[in-house]
């Protein structure tokens, strides 16, 4: 009975729990919308490219620069997000959507 109890607890846990966060490492930007601040990326070329969409909750972050106590209010822009860059995106799947949580941006060397 405890088995029972401990499995129907688990897939009703697993079931109403929010959106995991999904993690995707040094992607390449192929497409910026800036009116609708929706980008897309691929890993490599020729490999698929995804949509990500931004919200006001997005946090976007330029790889190298050092953290200040300023930063901590100031926060990176969209519109520092350009076709080519290398972008690592944390997101989650909100109806199909990929909702961006952050990005960071690594400048060219």
């Amino acid at each position: 009975m405890s088995k029972l109890l401990t499995a129907v607890a688990l897939a009703m846990f697993t079931t109403l729990s929010p959106a995991f966060a999904a993690f995707a490492p040094n992607r390449i930007v192929t497409a910026v919308d800036y009116v609708v601040k929706k980008f897309s990326c691929h890993a490599k070329p020729g490999e698929p490219s995804y949509t990500y969409k931004t919200t006001s909750k997005t946090k976007i972050r330029i790889g190298g620069k050092r953290v200040r106590l300023l930063y901590l209010w100031d926060r990176g822009n969209f519109s520092e997000i350009k076709v080519g860059e290398i972008i690592t995106v944390e997101y989650h799947i909100d109806g199909g959507d990929r909702v961006v949580d952050r990005v960071a941006i690594y400048p060219k060397k």
